[in-house]
């Protein structure tokens, strides 16, 4: 069995001429990227609302550094050229289970473009690779909408929808987990080629 020392997060991955992910260890940045997009983000993501200063975000990095050293998280900022277009993560790699939990946010410049499905179609492909993973979660608030759509368009299928959601701007909010096994993913990519033909 592959214990977590063993998994090797990269820090720099390139997807193709224009992409590429840069693991995400810039505070600065990270902060700059929330700030910039906090509008938007508040709507979906619980955690923005309590991220309001440069030590939240040192602070955060400091705990995924230690989670990138064990191999059990690995986040990337989505770099398109030279701009921060968005940013993707392993939220958690169990290797003993094959499985990873996804999750991204992407630059409101950024979105509807095209740029988060070829980084969450390299990253599966990735994890699949090089940690042998089998099975891909994703978790959403009911509200995300574009989140949902994103997982969707790759193969994910809903699994559950938690009832006791979270209240979230005033609107109770329920938590939704999707699902995408190996073979889902594979199967979604050859017919997606078989339709192109």
């Amino acid at each position: 069995m592959q214990s977590y020392q063993e998994i090797k997060i990269e820090q720099l991955l390139n997807i193709d001429n224009q992409l590429r992910l840069e693991l995400c260890v810039d505070y600065t940045i990270l902060f700059n990227f929330i700030q910039k997009n906090r509008e938007i983000f508040l709507d979906s993501i619980p955690w923005v609302s309590s991220f309001n200063t440069i030590e939240d975000s040192k602070n955060l990095i400091g705990i995924w550094t230690q989670a990138y050293q064990q191999g059990t998280k690995s986040c990337y900022f989505i770099m398109h050229n030279q701009d921060v277009a968005g940013f993707f993560c392993f939220r958690t790699i169990h290797i003993e289970k094959k499985e990873a939990e996804v999750g991204y946010m992407m630059d409101k410049y950024y979105q509807g473009q095209g740029i988060l499905r070829r980084c969450m179609k390299f990253m599966i492909e990735y994890a699949i690779e090089k940690y042998q993973i089998q099975r891909f979660i994703l978790i959403t608030a009911s509200s995300n909408i574009r989140s949902q759509n994103a997982g969707l368009k790759l193969g994910f299928q809903l699994l559950k929808r938690e009832e006791n959601g979270a209240q979230l701007n005033g609107e109770v909010q329920y938590k939704l987990t999707f699902e995408l096994s190996k073979e889902q993913y594979e199967q979604f990519i050859q017919s997606e080629k078989q339709s192109i033909c």
